[in-house]
């Protein structure tokens, strides 16, 4: 049986850094049997294979806190499932068309972890997309009205057609699959 360590506080900063660095980080560091399993939204599942290494690796916080915000040795506690959606925004009007518009409508159906980009100077005022987690499997298909000043303006928001799942993770017609490792020896 695997000992495992979670990464259960949900931080924009997990993805940031790919499961290839990672892997060559932890390789260094002496942990050569450390497996990563995405859990959705921004959990993975550190994997070794003995228990004693899962609980020495995460008492070393000052080798993993550049890679994740919090990790705790998994026990079969339960952890909230989330997912990562772009979430599409069509209807906002031209002279509405800033980014902080476009975030306070995605906040209202999920926690904003990759925010808009819209911009008048963008070249196309027609859709913009905002990165958010959501607990729901329910893919969001929404029609809501944005009032400001005097008018009404009906905006809909329409979850990407893709799952999202990290680069270092395949992508299959049903979700996220395997996992893309790289081989040891380009790891140095």
């Amino acid at each position: 049986m695997s000992a495992k360590a979670w990464d259960g506080k949900p931080n924009a900063r997990e993805e940031k850094k790919t499961q290839a660095k990672e892997q060559r980080i932890c390789c260094k560091e002496g942990w050569e049997e450390l497996k990563i399993k995405y859990l959705g939204g921004l959990h993975v599942l550190l994997t070794f294979k003995k228990y004693s290494d899962a609980n020495e690796f995460v008492e070393n916080k000052l080798k993993w806190s550049n890679m994740f915000s919090d990790l705790v040795v998994w026990k079969g506690q339960d952890y909230r499932q989330e997912r990562i959606v772009w979430l599409k925004i069509n209807g906002v009007s031209a002279h509405l068309w800033e980014s902080h518009i476009f975030d306070n409508i995605a906040s209202s159906m999920g926690k904003v972890i990759a925010p808009s980009h819209a911009s008048f100077e963008n070249g196309a005022l027609i859709t913009d997309m905002v990165g958010i987690i959501v607990g729901s499997d329910w893919n969001i298909q929404e029609e809501i009205i944005l009032k400001w000043r005097e008018k009404s303006y009906n905006i809909r928001c329409k979850e990407d057609d893709d799952d999202w799942c990290p680069g270092w993770c395949s992508k299959t017609k049903h979700g996220c699959g395997n996992i893309k490792w790289v081989g040891q020896d380009s790891l140095g």
